[in-house]
């Protein structure tokens, strides 16, 4: 029976896949959305690799906190750019 822990990944990977896809349509540039879904792809895999091999717990736990940091900053990055909704500042 596996472990309830190596399914959890599963549940986030939904919710970013969902979220990354939803932006993808008000996205400036697609590339954002992009990087999120791939890597909660990697996170997929990696649960599916936990479950049906055993990755070793070490390599999880440094390999779900990077890829959560990296969706973050390129979420936070598609957040703060965009450039069409720059108003240009009145010179007086």
């Amino acid at each position: 029976m596996p472990e309830v822990s190596a399914c959890l990944p599963g549940g986030g990977v939904v919710a970013v896949i969902v979220f990354a896809v939803w932006a993808r349509q008000t996205d400036f540039l697609g590339w954002q959305s992009g990087t999120d879904i791939v890597l909660a792809v990697v996170l997929l895999v990696l649960a599916a690799l936990r479950w049906l091999i055993g990755v070793a717990p070490l390599v999880c736990f440094w390999i779900i906190p990077l890829v959560g940091i990296t969706i973050d900053i390129a979420a936070m990055w598609s957040m703060l750019y965009r450039p069409e909704t720059a108003q240009p500042r009145a010179s007086s």
